[in-house]
């Protein structure tokens, strides 16, 4: 069963054993405070968080290294010359973000010509893609952005700024856009391959391996 758009009331309700038929779970993008996650614990229902959780919990997860991932980006683009960065991050309260702004960071604060600049965005879309973007609109600058909706935004705000802003910044996007021939860059994520691994852990679970596991993988190309 998947669950979605459940209220926090809702949510706790159907992770308790006796009211709902649940034998395992899969939680995805683990928040910083996050109560699915504590109410999983809480009921011991054997579960796998895709993502990386905030604090240590006893629960097995699967995660790509978004750290290092992010890191790769900026280190490539920074051997293309660039030399301003703005990171236009997913919101605050996501451990993918903390995650993210920490391989930005990691690279970027090592180069002493490089000026950067993160931002966060409270929804995926296009409108806060252009609401991030608009202060560093600068011929120059690369933009890593948090997924292809927000890329969307920023070039739609360059191609308004003119031709000399839109060709001379650039877009990478750290998800994949569903559209084709879209004019930025993007990682490739396998993100069958991080649900597979993440479901082989919940049934090794539910059939007795109760050892949590923190696996970190490499799942992406760049």
């Amino acid at each position: 069963l998947v669950y979605s758009g459940l209220d926090k009331n809702s949510v706790f309700t159907m992770l308790k054993r006796d009211k709902a038929p649940i034998d395992g779970a899969i939680v995805m993008t683990p928040l910083v405070d996050d109560a699915r996650i504590s109410q999983l614990e809480k009921e011991r229902i054997p579960c796998v968080i895709i993502g990386r959780p905030a604090k240590e919990v006893s629960i097995s997860y699967v995660d790509i290294n978004n750290v290092k991932l992010v890191g790769d980006v900026a280190e490539r683009l920074y051997a293309r010359g660039f030399r301003r960065f703005c990171l236009i991050n997913s919101e605050r309260s996501k451990t993918i973000s903390i995650d993210r702004a920490r391989g930005f960071s990691h690279v970027l604060n090592r180069k002493g010509d490089a000026e950067t600049h993160i931002v966060y965005s409270a929804e995926s879309s296009e409108a806060e893609g252009r609401r991030c973007a608009a202060p560093f609109l600068e011929p120059g600058t690369a933009f890593i952005v948090s997924d292809g909706t927000v890329a969307r935004g920023v070039y739609e705000s360059a191609k308004e700024a003119g031709e000399e802003v839109l060709s001379g910044i650039h877009i990478y996007s750290l998800g994949e856009d569903v559209s084709a021939d879209v004019p930025w860059e993007y990682a490739r994520q396998d993100y069958v391959k991080l649900g597979t691994l993440a479901t082989e852990t919940l049934l090794n679970e539910i059939d007795g391996d109760h050892e949590p596991k923190q696996i970190c993988t490499e799942y992406y190309t760049v």
